[in-house]
């Protein structure tokens, strides 16, 4: 086995162990996960959030004080350690410019060290606006890394672009695979009928997300809305989440009567076990960069629908694990209520032709499970990092140590 190499794992927008889960939380865990699967060795060294949200050069002045003071007590910490102890790799999981990286570059400089940036994302409208200084240091942050990880292809564009030759790794969308249902897929929905008495004939249709107040709710109507479309079908929305929006996301669907079931928060077992006994995954994604309850849904062979995206597509085989709705200009809009531009029409039509179509839904059924195992489970986005990351140090440590 390889001598393993310590880490040092950091997340600037969101800390893998932030109270509030998030798909950024997720990500972030993942990838820590898969670092330590591959003998890295990965330690989470500081949960300071860079993210700065109203675009206030005051707030952000303060968090790169704040920044500039732990990244120097890392440095003296690590300095003074053993070299056994010390990171020889710094690994920095999503920087943009509302939460740029002000410890990674900054640390791994000081101690000599490969710096390795994932999701690193750049919007080049914003060099002069209100994240300007965050913008700055996300291209710096860029500059100074060995390499970009990377599971959207979207953002690869401008990097390419902009450092032609910065070497990009890419990783598929991973997650761990859900544990197998204590009970077959039959018993799993009659659980659900005597408990939650929704109606074992109608299709089960699920959905997942929290509910706040941005394009989460926007979302959340642009589902409902959709559905008006469907009311003389025979299903049953399963709505799984909670948050500050709760009321306005009941609201909305309050026109479907009984059609819809709220359950409210569910631990992850309790949510795979409803996808493994729903009949189909429903949810826009409006403005959303991946997505990871798809992954999830394809995970439990539950074929998915929602708009299309870049990132979206990456987790959705397109009339092979779900289908994906044209767009339109959604997602090039600054308003995050978009109602007058979603495609209703188009998303109400995807998933009635598959309502319409039960030999079509369980061929996606299968295609899900076989997808997913050959493409995107953590065992194989670890061996790619791992593999990629080792090399790179092994070769940049030498090259330094000569």
């Amino acid at each position: 086995m390889d001598a393993p190499i310590n880490v040092a794992f950091y997340a600037p927008m969101k800390s893998p162990r932030h109270p509030t889960p998030s798909g950024d939380r997720q990500i972030a865990q993942l990838f820590l996960n898969a670092l330590n699967q591959q003998n890295m060795s990965a330690t989470l060294v500081s949960e300071l959030r860079s993210w700065e949200g109203a675009g206030n050069e005051t707030s952000q002045n303060l968090i790169r004080q704040q920044a500039d003071l732990e990244a120097e007590n890392l440095i003296r910490k690590f300095q003074s350690a053993p070299r056994s102890e010390r990171p020889q790799a710094w690994f920095s999981y999503h920087s943009y410019h509302k939460a740029p990286d002000w410890l990674g570059p900054k640390v791994s400089n000081a101690l000599d060290i490969p710096y390795f940036l994932a999701e690193a994302s750049v919007a080049p409208k914003q060099s002069d606006g209100p994240w300007a200084m965050g913008y700055r240091q996300n291209l710096a942050s860029i500059e100074q890394s060995s390499a970009i990880v990377s599971i959207n292809p979207v953002d690869n564009q401008v990097i390419s672009c902009m450092w032609p030759e910065k070497k990009i790794i890419s990783v598929a969308p991973f997650i761990s695979p859900p544990p197998k249902p204590a009970q077959n897929r039959y018993r799993s929905r009659e659980t659900l009928v005597l408990h939650k008495r929704i109606p074992a004939d109608n299709l089960w249709l699920v959905t997942v997300g929290m509910m706040r107040n941005d394009v989460k709710l926007a979302s959340y109507r642009a589902l409902s809305r959709s559905l008006e479309k469907l009311q003389h079908r025979n299903w049953s929305l399963i709505v799984i989440g909670d948050g500050p929006a709760r009321n306005d996301v009941e609201s909305a669907f309050s026109i479907h009567g009984d059609k819809v079931k709220f359950l409210g928060v569910l631990e992850r077992k309790k949510i795979f076990e409803v996808f493994y006994a729903s009949d189909l995954f429903l949810w826009p994604a409006i403005n959303e960069a991946i997505g990871m309850v798809f992954l999830e849904a394809m995970a439990c062979s539950l074929p998915s629908v929602a708009i299309e995206s870049d990132g979206v597509a990456q987790v959705i085989y397109q009339n092979e694990t779900g289908t994906l709705v044209p767009s339109g200009d959604i997602f090039n809009r600054d308003n995050p209520e978009l109602a007058n531009n979603f495609p209703h029409e188009g998303f109400a039509c995807a998933v009635e032709q598959l309502i319409a179509s039960p030999d079509t839904l369980e061929s996606y059924r299968k295609n899900c499970q076989h997808r997913f195992n050959a493409h995107h489970t953590i065992d194989q986005a670890a061996r790619v990092l791992g593999q990629a990351l080792r090399q790179i140090t092994i070769a940049q440590t030498s090259a330094n140590s000569g």
